[in-house]
C-alpha cells in the first residue's frame, strides 16, 4: 500500500469520528450541491486526484463520462471496484497519471474538479494550468481543500516530499486568477474552502 493510500485511509477514519462527522457532512453536501449545479447533465468531467472516487462516483450518476485521474494505482483499484458495485462503471474511465500532466486531450471537459488535492502537490499552479488546458471555454472548475495549517506539521510526513501544504481562500483565489480563471466564488469555514471558477469563453469575459 503506497503512502497516499495510507494517508487517505487514515483521514477517512479520522473524519468518520463523531466529533468531525457533522461538519464534514455539511461540507461534503455543499460541495456536491455545487457540482450538481455547475455540471451539465450528460457532460464530461475530469476528477483530478480522484482517490477512491468520492466525486467521481457522484458525478457518474449524471455525467456522460467521468475521467478519474490519480497517481495511486491502489486508489484507482478501489474506485473501479466501487463503480462496479454501484453499476456506474461504464461511465467511468480511470487514468493512472500525474495530476499536473494527465496526457488527456485539451479542451474537452465540461467540468474539472478536485477535492483535497492541492495541498498534496509540490506545485498547485501546475495543477491549475492542467485544469485550464483540459476545460473547454466556458467550462467549470470546482475545488475543495484545507485552509488551515494547524495539523500540517503532523501530517506532512505521509505526503509527497515537497508537498505545498494548505492555503487559505484568499490565496487560492489569487492563484486561480493568475492562471486566467474567472473566480465565481470561494467560501470557507476556517478549516476548508470550496472554490468555483470558470474558463472564460473569450478574453473579453475575464
Amino acid at each position: 500500500m503506497d503512502a497516499i493510500t495510507s494517508w487517505t485511509g487514515l483521514w477517512a477514519w479520522v473524519a468518520g469520528r463523531d466529533f468531525l462527522s457533522e461538519r464534514r457532512r455539511r461540507r461534503d453536501q455543499a460541495l456536491l450541491y455545487l457540482l450538481d449545479r455547475v455540471a451539465p447533465p450528460g457532460g464530461s468531467a475530469v476528477d483530478l486526484g480522484a482517490g477512491s472516487g468520492f466525486l467521481t462516483l457522484h458525478l457518474a450518476r449524471s455525467a456522460r463520462r467521468v475521467i478519474a485521474v490519480d497517481a495511486s494505482k491502489d486508489m484507482l483499484s478501489q474506485l473501479d471496484a466501487a463503480a462496479v458495485r454501484l453499476d456506474v462503471a461504464p461511465r467511468i474511465v480511470t487514468v493512472l497519471a500525474p495530476v499536473d500532466d494527465t496526457g488527456l486531450p485539451s479542451g474537452e471537459a465540461d467540468l474539472v474538479c478536485a477535492s483535497g488535492l492541492l495541498h498534496e502537490v509540490p506545485d498547485p499552479d501546475a495543477v491549475l494550468r492542467e485544469a485550464w488546458r483540459l476545460l473547454r471555454p466556458g467550462g467549470a472548475l470546482v475545488l475543495q481543500d484545507f485552509a488551515s495549517r494547524r495539523w500540517w506539521g503532523f501530517s506532512r510526513f505521509v505526503h509527497v516530499r515537497g508537498a505545498h501544504g494548505p492555503m487559505d481562500a484568499a490565496e487560492i483565489g489569487r492563484r486561480l486568477a493568475a492562471v486566467g480563471f474567472v473566480v465565481r466564488t470561494v467560501k470557507g469555514d476556517g478549516s476548508h474552502w470550496i472554490a468555483h471558477a470558470t474558463r472564460p469563453d473569450s478574453p473579453a469575459d475575464v
